[in-house]
């Protein structure tokens, strides 16, 4: 999986970094490899082997953080600012923590929704590496002297993005996530990104996917909404054996 941040600065130099990503796969044995893009041309991607894909996530929410911070108040949704106020009077703090105050939270989120882990090694190389260069914060939310919520942040080329969330259901009622982003647009401020990148979110048009609550949340941050695309490349061998499952189960 290929996630967040520019990776190349154009065309050219993006088709010379797939071939380079691809020969890699082939060298390591990686059977599959799904990128979301909205830099690049869909040409690009498919030149090199890629296939287009459909997905829920079909969009994204970029806020201008170039703008003056009462500015970016006001530009807030109504409810959004309510509930920033609500999370603050309730004490929930927000600081800048770690791998390890991050990772209890993302353990419990994606057990509670029954998805894929990713290794704790991928994380810890982003505090030990991309931290100490300010490429990237573990912003945490605690509530008294429990952690309720936690992101990453990562930042480059004056774009910082949201990579990775986390909470704790049982304080939702506080709403600390509201309040972490908010500090999470304060931070690319201040740490002078143009935009701040709250990623992947579902189509407003589409309120029966699953994504479509994903869309509202992120949505009332005031930014803007710009269509992304998905691409996949699998290794030959498993196209072989997609067709030859799909084959036998007809």
């Amino acid at each position: 999986m290929i996630s967040w941040g520019p990776v190349a600065n154009d065309n050219d130099s993006m088709r010379a970094l797939l071939q380079a990503l691809l020969r890699d796969a082939r060298k390591h044995g990686i059977a599959e490899i799904r990128l979301t893009n909205d830099l690049f041309e869909a040409l690009v991607f498919l030149e090199s082997g890629f296939s287009q894909t459909r997905t829920d996530l079909d969009h994204e929410i970029v806020v201008n953080t170039s703008r003056p911070r009462e500015e970016l108040w006001n530009n807030l949704d109504k409810d959004c600012r309510s509930a920033i106020r609500k999370a603050e009077r309730d004490g929930v703090e927000v600081f800048e923590g770690s791998c390890d105050d991050f990772y209890g939270l993302y353990l419990l989120t994606r057990r509670r929704l029954k998805a894929k882990l990713t290794p704790k090694p991928f994380f810890k190389a982003i505090e030990d590496v991309m931290v100490p260069l300010d490429m990237a914060s573990f912003l945490i939310a605690r509530l008294a002297d429990q952690n309720v919520a936690a992101m990453v942040m990562l930042r480059f080329g004056g774009v910082a993005w949201y990579f990775e969330g986390a909470s704790d259901e049982r304080f939702w009622v506080h709403r600390a996530n509201n309040l972490l982003q908010w500090k999470a647009m304060e931070l690319a401020v201040q740490k002078n990104s143009r935009l701040y990148n709250l990623t992947q979110a579902g189509s407003p048009g589409n309120r029966e996917s699953p994504a479509y609550g994903l869309y509202l949340f992120k949505s009332q941050f005031g930014g803007e909404l710009r269509p992304l695309g998905n691409y996949l490349w699998l290794m030959r061998k498993q196209k072989y054996l997609g067709r030859l499952i799909y084959q036998l189960a007809r």
